[in-house]
């Protein structure tokens, strides 16, 4: 469960300083929220058939990056 905190917390820390770099405007933000989200899917539609605990934990990363990228 460490782990896991420490994984979120890191891809909450990259999206934030991308999200910084990128403050040309919110078009930036979305293109590289959608990328994101592109991305988790592939890793989600790949990873279907693990446990559900790890597709919790990448929704979770999903709902934190929603929530700092917005901010």
């Amino acid at each position: 469960m460490a782990t896991n905190i420490v994984i979120i917390l890191a891809l909450l820390l990259c999206s934030k300083i991308k999200g910084n770099y990128w403050n040309e405007g919110a078009s930036a933000n979305r293109s590289y929220f959608r990328n994101l989200v592109l991305l988790f899917m592939k890793i989600t539609s790949s990873f279907y058939y693990l446990s559900s605990s790890l597709l919790i934990i990448i929704m979770m990363m999903i709902i934190f990056n929603i929530i700092f990228i917005t901010i």
